[in-house]
């Protein structure tokens, strides 16, 4: 049995395969998307070939279909320590592809809020974790609560609808905004 190995691509090649700026990519490595095992004498970074070219292979979403809501995309960068953990109710923001010792609230806790929105348009929706348009969590928007004049949503599991729609999923991620909605009113 012959096994293969990943070859390293410079940062550059990879983020020109996934169509992502430097800074997207570097999101993607701090995520643990796409590993990065290897810097060079010069410093240069290299990341391993096979996660980013599965990441590739990604198709991008078609818009939602209608519903009682909208989806709402939530862009998420490498999984940290939120340093306003009391005054926010969560010890973590962001995400990370194991997130190791974390418990199943805390990682959901990291990634439903808290985002500066209005919220109701989005009730019965789809809430969507993304890392540089690259889809890594879903859920059904049942209900929101605002926390120190930022909300966090109250998520029930992705439907099959909502997984069906999203998962193993990318779209193209607006610049400048925390939160994206997703497609057209329904």
């Amino acid at each position: 049995m012959h096994t293969t190995t990943s070859v390293l691509l410079p940062v550059g090649a990879a983020a020109k395969i996934l169509k992502v700026n430097r800074w997207q990519l570097d999101k993607l490595i701090g995520c643990g998307l796409a590993a990065a095992p290897e810097v060079t004498a010069g410093g240069q970074r290299r990341v391993e070939s096979a996660p980013v070219l599965e990441l590739a292979a990604r198709q991008f979403i078609d818009p939602p279909g209608p519903g009682p809501g909208r989806d709402l995309a939530v862009h998420l960068g490498p999984l940290r320590e939120d340093e306003n953990g009391l005054a926010n109710q969560r010890t973590h923001l962001g995400w990370h592809a194991t997130a190791n010792g974390l418990s199943r609230k805390q990682i959901e806790d990291a990634w439903a809020g808290l985002w500066p929105c209005h919220p109701e348009p989005y009730i019965g929706g789809a809430l969507v974790g993304d890392v540089a348009g690259f889809v890594v969590v879903s859920g059904a928007i049942t209900g929101f609560r605002r926390i120190n004049g930022k909300v966090r949503f109250d998520l029930a599991p992705a439907t099959p609808d909502i997984t069906a729609r999203y998962a193993g999923k990318r779209f193209v991620p607006v610049q400048g905004g925390l939160v994206q909605p997703l497609g057209q009113a329904r």
